[in-house]
């Protein structure tokens, strides 16, 4: 159960573009920009 709060919970870093806090596994999939932001960036 740990694991999985310490994966997804805590906030590692900030999207580069609007400031959302992002989980390490959020960094994990989308490197410096949220799940929103890194939609928009590479798929309009």
């Amino acid at each position: 159960m740990e694991v999985a709060r310490y994966m997804h919970e805590e906030v590692v870093r900030h999207c580069d573009y609007c400031g959302k806090p992002m989980s390490r596994s959020d960094v994990n999939d989308y490197g410096s920009l949220c799940e929103t932001c890194y939609m928009k960036e590479y798929y309009g």
